[in-house]
C-alpha cells in the first residue's frame, strides 16, 4: 500500500521562513517541502511548513503503490492501465482499483530495494503531484527522497535525474532510509535493522553519521515471506496464482502469521489453525504455515537462499564496528520496517541475538510503535531543521555538475 499523511495543523513563526542564499543553500521562502519514502510495499509522503508541526489522527489517506494491468487490452509493457471509477481507462494508480483487482495484473515497479521500471515508477510519482492527492505543481516545492543503503549509485542518478529534469523540482536531497528512523527516535547514535517489503539492511550510526564498512544488506524481507507463504499454503491445498490473489497472500501474512520463539518444538505440536475469510466470502483455515513462513527472515535457508539470517546480520555489523561503539549498540538496537510488524519479531529477535553477542553485554531492543513510519518522520525532521538549508541540491547545482552533486552531498 501506499500511505499519505499529510498533517492538517502546523504551527507557523517567523523563524520557519527561510530563504535561498547561495550555491548549496537553498530554501524559499515560505515553501512547503515534501518528504518521499520511495517503499516497495508502499510510499509515505507529506507536506510541511517550515519548522514546527503536529501529527493528526484525521489526515490519513492510502492508494496502492503498484501498478495495474487490464487483461482485455492489448497494451505495451511500458503502459500502465487501471480502471476508474467510471470505468474508463486510466494510467494512473488510482485506489479503485480494488474494485476491480480481480480482472487487473499486479506489478511493483521496484524489486529488492531498486527501480526496475522507471516508466512506471515515474507514473506512481506523478500521481503524488495529481489532484487525487496533493494537488500541487512540482515545480513549487523541494523533495526530500529516501533510498535504502548499498543501492546502486546509478540508481541514485537516474532518480535525481528524473526528479529534476521531468518534474522540475527546485531542489533536492536523497538520504538514506535507516539514519532518518534513527532521528525519529530522537538518537544519533545506535544500530537500526530496516526489514521492509524488499531488502532488509542494518545500519550502525554513530553521532548522525552511518558507519560505511559496517553496513550489512540482504535481500531477504516481506515480499520473500508472502511468496514462501503462497508455496506453503499451496501444499495445504490453497492456490493463489494470479499476481492480485498474491495481495490477499500479503494480507494473510500480515495479519495471521506470527514469529516463534522456539519453532522446532512447535513442529512437533499440533498448532492452532487461524481462520482468514477471503474476499469471495470463504474461509481459509491457516496451520503451521503461520510460524513457517515468516521463519524465512532468520533462515533463508528454507528457500535455498545462501544469505545470513537477520539476526546473524545484525550481529556481524555490530563486530564490524569500532570495538568501543559496541556496547552502545548492542544497547540501541532500534527496528523499522513493515516486517518488523509481525508478531513476535522483536522477542524472537532478542533471543537470537543474546546466542551471538558476548555475554556481558547488555541488549536492548527498541521497537516504536510508528517504526512503519518512522523514516519519514525523521526525515521530516531533518528538512525541518534550520541547519538542513545548506544540505539541499538545487537545480541550478544540478545543471552544473549533475550526478557529483547528488553524490557530493548524499549521507
Amino acid at each position: 500500500m501506499l500511505e499519505l499523511l499529510i498533517s492538517s495543523s502546523f504551527r507557523r513563526s517567523s523563524s520557519s521562513a527561510l530563504t535561498g542564499g547561495g550555491t548549496g543553500s537553498y530554501r524559499p521562502a515560505g515553501s512547503k517541502f515534501l518528504v518521499l519514502k520511495t517503499g516497495l510495499g508502499f510510499f509515505v509522503f507529506v507536506f510541511f511548513w517550515g519548522c514546527f508541526f503536529f501529527f493528526s489522527d484525521n489526515c490519513h489517506m492510502t492508494f496502492s503503490q503498484h501498478l495495474q494491468l487490464s487483461f482485455f487490452h492489448q497494451i505495451k509493457a511500458c503502459d500502465c492501465i487501471t480502471f476508474s471509477g467510471n470505468n474508463k481507462l486510466s494510467s494512473s494508480p488510482s485506489s479503485s482499483h480494488q474494485e476491480h483487482r480481480g480482472l487487473l495484473s499486479v506489478r511493483y515497479p521496484m524489486e529488492h530495494g531498486i527501480v526496475t521500471d522507471w516508466n512506471d515508477m515515474e507514473r506512481i510519482w506523478q500521481y503524488v503531484y495529481s489532484k487525487e492527492q496533493l494537488q500541487t505543481f512540482s515545480e513549487e516545492h523541494p523533495v526530500l527522497l529516501t533510498e535504502a543503503p548499498l543501492n546502486p549509485s546509478k540508481n541514485r542518478e537516474k532518480a535525481a535525474e528524473v526528479f529534476f529534469e521531468t518534474f522540475n523540482v527546485p531542489a533536492l536531497f536523497i538520504s538514506m532510509q535507516a539514519v532518518l528512523s534513527l532521528y525519529a527516535t530522537g538518537r544519533t547514535t545506535g544500530v537500526v535493522l530496516d526489514s521492509g517489503d524488499g531488502v532488509t539492511h542494518v545500519v550502525p550510526i554513530y553521532e548522525g553519521f552511518a558507519i560505511p564498512h559496517s553496513i550489512m544488506r540482504v535481500d531477504i524481507a516481506g515480499r520473500d515471506v508472502s511468496r514462501y507463504l503462497r508455496l506453503l499454503l499451496r501444499k495445504e491445498g490453497y492456490n493463489f496464482n494470479t499476481s492480485a490473489e498474491f495481495e490477499v497472500v500479503r494480507t494473510i501474512k500480515e495479519r495471521a502469521c506470527y514469529l516463534s520463539l522456539n519453532p522446532q518444538k512447535d513442529e512437533t505440536l499440533e498448532t492452532e489453525k487461524a481462520q482468514y475469510v477471503l474476499p469471495d466470502g470463504s474461509t481459509l483455515n491457516i496451520g503451521p504455515a503461520r510460524f513457517r513462513a515468516p521463519e524465512l527472515l532468520f533462515r533463508p535457508d528454507l528457500i535455498g537462499d545462501e544469505s545470513s539470517g537477520i539476526h546473524e546480520v545484525l550481529a556481524y555489523a555490530i563486530q564490524k564496528s569500532d570495538m568501543d561503539l559496541r556496547r552502545t549498540l548492542f544497547s540501541t538496537i532500534v527496528l523499522c520496517g513493515g516486517s518488523t510488524l509481525i508478531k513476535g519479531f522483536g522477542e524472537r529477535l532478542l533471543t537470537e541475538v543474546k546466542k551471538l553477542a558476548p555475554k556481558d553485554v547488555k541488549i536492548k531492543i527498541s521497537a516504536p510503535q510508528e517504526r512503519l513510519y518512522s523514516t519519514w518522520i525523521g526525515g521530516s525532521i531533518l528538512a525541518s531543521l534550520d541547519t538542513f538549508k545548506k544540505m539541499w541540491v538545487s537545480k541550478r547545482e544540478y545543471e552544473e555538475d549533475r550526478a557529483r552533486a547528488i553524490h557530493r552531498k548524499t549521507f
